[in-house]
């Protein structure tokens, strides 16, 4: 039972208060239902039930319709996406699959293959034949295997999009201060009669996707070293020298399938002088 548990406490984790908790609550009762000629069915039905439910919050049909890889299965109704198409959002959201192959380094195929294997384990005895009914499974196995398979679902869907949330995250901090210290470094000179940016820090980027871009807010600060006074023609000795950080905001856009090709918006500068 303190596997069963284990994988319990886990998925209850993924899941929404309300309709989603109180389901998996629902499916978790037959774990003590020993006498149901259709407990092993019913439990697994409901289970993958429950993947459907969870895909359908994680990745709206409207979102991944909109989506520039989105291809339209012909057995479903229009803007309709199938199964691995919303998996594949709710890892990626609108990046390109390819983008983030070749630059992070993530096979989602072989991602996929692995979520599909586990929803293929929960499908085993969802269609009731003569041969999975009334399965004796007195010592949990199946329920427990049942449970493996949906908390493998989700568990692989979770690392895979929190890893590819910090890579994308971290490949926009990279993209951005090169951009800003390679062509954007004029925007500091106005700060003072000589101004020298020592350097560029970005404290964080808060980022955003629509079908076709990204879009990030950035904020950082510039380490400036500045000489200034009263009026231009104030002697140095009467000129304030120092370094100081001048804090920034800028937003930022680039399209989902290159992340490199960035574009900067106008700089909000702050000064503490």
């Amino acid at each position: 039972m303190d596997d069963i548990k284990k994988h319990v406490d886990r998925i209850d984790g993924f899941l929404l208060d309300g309709f989603e908790k109180e389901l998996f609550k629902a499916i978790i009762r037959y774990v003590d239902v020993k006498d149901e000629a259709l407990r092993i069915n019913i439990f697994a039905f409901g289970a993958r039930e429950l993947i459907t439910i969870v895909l359908d919050r994680l990745a709206p049909d409207s979102c991944v319709a909109n989506c520039l890889w989105f291809k339209q299965a012909p057995n479903l109704p229009p803007g309709k996406g199938t199964r691995a198409q919303k998996v594949r959002y709710a890892i990626i959201g609108e990046l390109c699959s390819e983008y983030v192959r070749k630059v992070f380094d993530i096979d989602l195929g072989a991602v996929e293959a692995c979520i599909t294997d586990e929803y293929s384990n929960l499908s085993k005895y969802t269609h009731i034949r003569e041969d999975v009914f009334f399965v004796n499974d007195k010592e949990n196995i199946l329920i427990l295997e049942s449970l493996s398979s949906l908390n493998g679902f989700f568990s692989i869907i979770l690392d895979t999009s929190r890893k590819v949330e910090d890579l994308l995250y971290e490949e926009l901090r990279s993209i951005i201060y090169f951009e800003i210290t390679e062509k954007h470094m004029d925007v500091f000179s106005h700060l003072a009669w000589i101004t020298c940016v020592e350097d560029v820090y970005i404290d964080d980027v808060v980022i955003s996707n629509s079908s076709d871009r990204v879009y990030s807010d950035v904020f950082g600060s510039a380490s400036v070293e500045l000489e200034c006074g009263r009026s231009a023609g104030e002697s140095r000795d009467d000129c304030y020298l120092g370094t100081v950080s001048c804090s920034f905001e800028v937003s930022a856009t680039c399209p989902v399938t290159n992340l490199k090709e960035i574009e900067l918006g106008e700089f909000e500068i702050t000064t503490p002088y």
